[in-house]
């Protein structure tokens, strides 16, 4: 795998990732803004 592409998508999970474990489906893509994966 590319290590790139790994610690890109570790650190978008990371960065939008809330203090109960839940994050955004898609941070970039507007349609789902309101979407969240427990």
């Amino acid at each position: 795998m590319d290590q790139g592409l790994y610690s890109k998508s570790v650190k978008l999970i990371l960065e939008n990732q809330s203090a109960w474990g839940s994050y955004v489906a898609s941070p970039a893509f507007p349609t789902y803004q309101f979407c969240w994966l427990r």
